[in-house]
């Protein structure tokens, strides 16, 4: 499981250092993914291949599972984080997130997001502001 905020800054090829505790649960190879949120989703081979299972048992006969499956899989691709810890993020997975300088890398359960600062930081606030109300809806 994946947990805690980090903050780091995108060097000028565009990589990233993950924190050790993050990149040893993690492992050298990962799929990096363009997340539903403006954020990158960082996934260690065995939370891929199980959402690989989910998006490849939707029916094909309904379009827009086929619209789902060809995104999930166009918005993806394998990576490596190198031995310095480093995770290059391809121009246009940067370009999506609207990753600038200061990057927020974020835990989430079984996987890991990388943010643009600015935009975690009002992603984060507007969530704490209404956390207790969603908290009470699902009888937390």
């Amino acid at each position: 499981m994946f947990l805690g905020e980090h903050r780091h800054a995108l060097d000028d090829k565009g990589r990233v250092i993950f924190p050790v505790r993050l990149r040893e649960a993690l492992g050298a190879q990962v799929v990096l993914q363009k997340g539903i949120d403006p954020c990158l989703y960082v996934l260690p081979p065995e939370e891929w291949d199980r959402l690989v299972a989910k998006v490849s048992s939707l029916p094909t006969t309904r379009p827009d599972a086929r619209r789902f499956a060809r995104f999930f899989f166009s918005q993806a691709q394998s990576e490596r984080i190198d031995r310095q810890g480093r995770l290059t993020i391809p121009a246009s997975f940067r370009e999506y997130a609207g990753l600038q300088r200061d990057v927020v890398i974020v835990g989430a359960g079984a996987r890991v997001e990388i943010w643009d600062a600015p935009r975690w930081d009002g992603h984060r606030s507007e969530t704490e502001a209404g956390v207790e109300d969603f908290a009470k809806d699902l009888e937390i």
